[in-house]
């Protein structure tokens, strides 16, 4: 019994609770065994009745949960010692409590809707971008009134989600919830699929395609490559590293990433030790020692070189490879539209 209890308390920690669920075992097994799934349905089965009841709750008032949140990182950002303070406190009660390192996340803005009858294209910004901050909502929209590409945003967008926190967290009430809600969103606003979704964030791009396999749902790397990129003039650095995503690596894209970042530099960089960051949401901010270990190589040979900049595709691997190397990841949209 004393050894049946010890196995679980590790496997807890080891197989559950630092598990980044990012899909990518089942990308290197040759059988398709994403073990992920398990430990989704564990995480489904071992939260208690109370965070459930609260991940439901926040699917359903999602537009309060972000602005609540990115307000509360502002703050910590700006009293940046006394944050920590609070933060260090809250995790000797709870092991839950994520770590935020404000001199890297700032906190973003509400995210809102954008009218147009004549747009081509519904572009759907992640949430990520209104809690974590960062300028890729903006970024995108100028290059697409650069390349004169018109775009509507859903009004409703502040409370919609592609359901990802949910999904990872186990949380299988509140993601039903948040997908039909999405869905029922996306459903109006595309003419029952007739006009393409850019999302700008690859983890996001993928949770939309989830929701319903007939829309057309498009990642903003591969929009701007392929639609935005030929109507513009751009500028080039002379060296650009990138880190590829779990997301983007599943959906396919790696070489639009890649094409996108010779568009802008002379030189592109992916490191061989490329691989997941880990950071998976919150996963890195709540267990800190997880993105550290997943990310020492690359950060490695990242720090051995010098490049002018560094580009991902997702606001929290922006985030990880941010606080892993010490150099300052970006969305690559957000460097296109600077040398546009």
């Amino acid at each position: 019994v004393k050894l049946q209890r010890e196995i679980e308390r590790d496997y807890s920690y080891d197989g559950v609770d630092t598990c980044a669920v990012d899909g990518m075992c089942q990308v290197a097994c040759p059988v398709l065994i994403n073990t992920g799934d398990l430990v989704r349905r564990l995480r489904d089965e071992q939260a208690a009745v109370g965070e459930k009841a609260v991940w439901t709750l926040l699917s359903k008032q999602w537009s309060y949960g972000t602005q609540l949140l990115g307000s509360l990182i502002s703050l910590a950002h700006k009293v940046p010692t006394l944050s920590a303070l609070v933060l260090n406190s809250l995790r000797k009660i709870s092991n839950k409590v994520p770590l935020i390192n404000t001199e890297i996340i700032s906190g973003g803005k509400a995210r809102v809707g954008l009218r147009n009858p004549h747009a081509t294209v519904v572009y759907f910004p992640s949430c990520t971008s209104s809690i974590f901050g960062g300028s890729t909502p903006d970024s995108f929209l100028e290059l697409c009134q650069k390349a004169g590409v018109t775009v509507k945003i859903p009004k409703e967008i502040a409370g919609a989600c592609c359901g990802t926190p949910w999904k990872s967290k186990g949380m299988n009430d509140g993601y039903r919830s948040m997908r039909a809600q999405t869905g029922e969103l996306l459903n109006k606003l595309t003419k029952d699929g007739a006009l393409p979704i850019v999302s700008d964030s690859s983890s996001c791009t993928q949770g939309l395609g989830e929701i319903n396999s007939e829309y057309k749902v498009i990642d903003v790397v591969t929009f701007t490559l392929t639609t935005l990129v030929p109507a513009l003039k751009l500028r080039k650095i002379w060296a650009l590293a990138l880190h590829p995503t779990c997301s983007s690596t599943q959906l396919g894209i790696n070489d639009d990433l890649v094409a996108l970042g010779k568009a802008i530099s002379e030189n592109v960089y992916v490191p061989d030790a490329w691989s997941c960051c880990a950071y998976a949401g919150d996963r890195g901010a709540i267990h800190p020692e997880l993105t550290e270990s997943a990310t020492r190589a690359e950060a490695d040979e990242i720090k051995s070189q010098q490049f002018d900049r560094y580009a991902s595709c997702n606001r929290t691997c922006e985030i990880g490879m941010s606080q892993s190397t010490g150099k300052n990841y970006q969305h690559i949209i957000e460097l296109v539209n600077e040398l546009s």
